[in-house]
């Protein structure tokens, strides 16, 4: 497959911070990694030189542009007899059926594309974060390529093509070039092409048949069916990198629950005595590579940060501070470092969280539901240290935070009197410490409430640092998305025959309007579509098909009735198996 062109459309919904369009940095990367994984060609030898009537090199540019654009056009198309025709194939083991096996993914991409476009309107599947060649896929006429004997490359655009006669083919890269960029080994990779085929060709079907209401939610079912993947990148690398016949294998068993009781002091202290390893090494790992510690900008802006960090210890409500510090000396951090742990999501606004919440007549058995993936830039850290904390703290409610170690506020959490919420952060600008961090707010919404409106009351006359999006229910069933600024708070609500859903905009009263986010419509048309028979497992798919790859790093179903929460955790969370957690006795 050919890596991205200049005009190759990559849609994401998401950015990250400071490092805003990272989704779309990483899409292209892949592509370009992934290199020229697109068809077969029925000459099954290597390619012969044919120096001799080679066009002049000025010709030459002009050539490859053209012959570039119509393989583009013919992928956009799934025009398989053409795509072949333009594959130089090396020979080697296997390596014919693997490229019969890429260009059929090729032509079921191709399909799934143009019947969306039939049903819901030219580009909308693209929108709704679908990576594909399209028609308009081209590089520009003045793309400059290097030409070196028979062989010339565009690199910017990740094509390599070899000279035949006086045609010039792609040359197809060797699976012994891959193998490093991938995880899937070739005795995998085969059954996994046929099943993203499958995959693809089977909601192609869906579609025509009018099973989804709109493009996002046709989307989000194939993004599930793919383990959370198509949302970065295409569905041919998906195959090459996802190992669809291992099937799914839990890990959310070995997640640690931790309690911690008593006064503020003695839960600070329990807290680094039981995970003060663990601590150290997220906060030292993950911190060097946001900050690039290794580099004198990067300890200076680390420097920084911990300043402005140290700026909040005002805003801190008693109780919260006396345990940060006990936690800071036990763990062997400085109260700055263990402060910056609590207040980096206000420095960074750099997530891109979803939320469902479901009333009881949407499922099968009568129970209402809260579901939400946690999405965040990871580094490859993150998702290796999930832990859920269960705080008893003296005087106030006991309560689950489903964390990290080293983390004493709220980004999901459930407390004994079955009060969830969960936080998706939105765009908001840059302001020095004026409240308390975030979570730690959220933290003091379970510490102090039992009930929906209680939590809404208490924000409202509590001051606020963040702009966030604030999802609660509780156990009675009530539900509200809370738009929280500094300024002021609104609250929306769904009737009892909708599902409510949030993810990283701010939309008022505004329960339906497609269009700002994909991972929004999807879940808005995907509970509407299946009200009334959704079950816990089929919410699971719903925050499958909302994933964002190894972005999501946990994902959750909490019941807060029967004060239980399924909980799956790791790269592409959803993917990895959700673990059911009995959350009453912990809170005995």
């Amino acid at each position: 497959m050919p890596a991205a062109s200049s005009k190759l459309r990559v849609t994401s919904t998401t950015r990250f911070g400071s490092r805003s369009h990272f989704v779309v940095r990483t899409v292209i990367i892949l592509l370009i990694a992934f290199g020229t994984m697109a068809g077969i060609s029925t000459r099954a030898q290597p390619a012969k030189s044919t120096a001799a009537s080679a066009p002049t090199p000025a010709a030459d540019q002009s050539q490859l542009v053209e012959a570039v654009n119509r393989y583009y056009r013919a992928i956009a198309d799934g025009d398989a007899n053409f795509i072949c025709a333009f594959i130089a194939v090396q020979p080697g083991s296997n390596e014919l059926a693997r490229m019969e096996r890429s260009v059929g993914v090729l032509g079921a991409t191709a399909r799934f594309r143009i019947v969306c476009d039939k049903t819901f309107g030219n580009g909308k599947i693209n929108q709704a974060g679908y990576h594909c060649f399209n028609a308009q896929t081209q590089i520009p006429a003045d793309a400059k390529f290097t030409i070196t004997g028979d062989h010339a490359s565009a690199d910017r655009f990740g094509i390599k093509l070899v000279r035949i006669g006086n045609e010039w083919k792609e040359d197809f890269v060797t699976w012994e070039k891959l193998t490093p960029h991938h995880r899937v080994p070739l005795e995998r990779l085969l059954p996994n092409l046929l099943a993203v085929r499958y995959i693809l060709d089977l909601t192609s079907r869906e579609v025509e048949a009018g099973k989804y209401l709109s493009a996002a939610d046709a989307f989000g079912v194939l993004n599930a069916r793919m383990h959370g993947q198509a949302r970065e990148i295409a569905p041919l690398p998906v195959a090459y990198s996802v190992d669809f016949a291992a099937g799914i294998a839990s890990t959310t068993s070995s997640v640690s629950i931790i309690q911690l009781r008593g006064d503020p002091v003695a839960i600070g202290k329990s807290h680094a005595l039981q995970l003060g390893k663990d601590i150290k090494a997220l906060y030292h790992d993950y911190f060097e590579r946001e900050f690039h510690l290794d580099q004198d900008a990067g300890r200076a802006r680390y420097k920084q940060a911990l300043m402005v960090a140290a700026g909040f210890e005002p805003f801190l409500r008693p109780e919260h501070r006396e345990e940060i510090h006990a936690l800071a000396a036990d763990s062997g951090l400085q109260p700055a470092e263990a402060l910056l742990g609590q207040c980096f999501a206000d420095l960074n606004a750099n997530g891109a969280c979803s939320t469902i919440t479901l009333p009881a007549a949407a499922s099968t058995d009568g129970i209402a539901r809260f579901a939400r993936n946690l999405d965040y830039e990871t580094f490859g850290i993150l998702e290796q240290h999930s832990v859920v904390l269960v705080f008893h703290p003296k005087d106030r409610y006991a309560f689950a935070s489903i964390t990290a170690p080293g983390l004493v506020g709220i980004l999901s959490g459930i407390n004994e009197h079955g009060l969830t919420i969960a936080c998706m952060e939105v765009p908001r600008s840059f302001r020095f410490p004026q409240a308390m961090p975030f979570m730690l707010l959220y933290r003091t919404l379970l510490e102090n409430c039992k009930t929906v409106d209680e939590a809404i009351a208490l924000l409202e006359k509590t001051p606020r640092q963040s702009a966030n999006n604030l999802m609660l229910m509780d156990a009675s069933g009530e539900r509200a998305l809370v738009e929280i600024t500094p300024e002021k708070v609104a609250v929306r609500r769904a009737p009892n025959t909708a599902g409510l859903v949030s993810t990283n905009h701010q939309r008022g009263q505004d329960l339906d309007a497609p269009g700002r986010c994909g991972r929004f419509d999807f879940l808005h048309d995907a509970a509407r579509r299946e009200f009334g028979k959704l079950s816990e497992a089929s919410i699971e798919e719903l925050l499958a098909g909302s994933s964002q790859a190894n972005a999501t790093f946990q994902s959750m179903v909490f019941e807060p009735a029967n004060r239980v929460v399924y909980l799956a955790v790791g790269a592409a969370a959803p993917s990895t198996g959700f673990h059911r957690i009995e959350l009453k006795p912990l809170f005995q």
